[in-house]
Parts: C-alpha cells; structure tokens; sequence
C-alpha cells in the first residue's frame, strides 16, 4: 500500500511517499513539484518490513509530515 505524507510547515514544501511490495520498500521524497529520489531497502520478512515502515512514518510525522490521500480521476 502507498501512503504520501506533505510537510508545508515553516519554508518546508516536501513529499515523502512510501510503499511495501512484500519484503521491500520504496521510499521517494523531495521537493512538491520535482521529481525527487528513489531509495528501496529488503527484509528477511514482510514484518520486519512493516515495523521499519512505521519507524520511518513515526519519525517522519514528528517532523512535521502529514498523511495525506491522492485523489486521481
């Protein structure tokens, strides 16, 4: 499942989306607007994979990021 999570805070204007394909994950974040960068990572097991996703969205969220839902016609 892909989740995209936005930070407009302050002078902030960034995306930071993630997405478990069964044992990896795909990270891409960058600037609204631009392309940004890649980054995969794999796991022994899908829920090492899940714990290290909501790790990152955790941190992620205390920075200010908020989920968010893409709405696509």
């Amino acid at each position: 499942m892909k989740r995209i999570f936005i930070n407009q805070t302050g002078d902030s204007n960034k995306f930071w989306i993630t997405e478990q394909i069964d044992e990896k994950y795909i990270v891409k974040w960058g600037k609204i607007g631009t392309e940004g960068r890649n980054n995969e990572k794999e796991f022994a097991t899908k829920e090492e994979c899940s714990k290290e996703i909501e790790k990152l969205i955790k941190e992620k969220i205390s920075k200010g990021y908020l989920e968010t839902i893409l709405i696509t016609n």
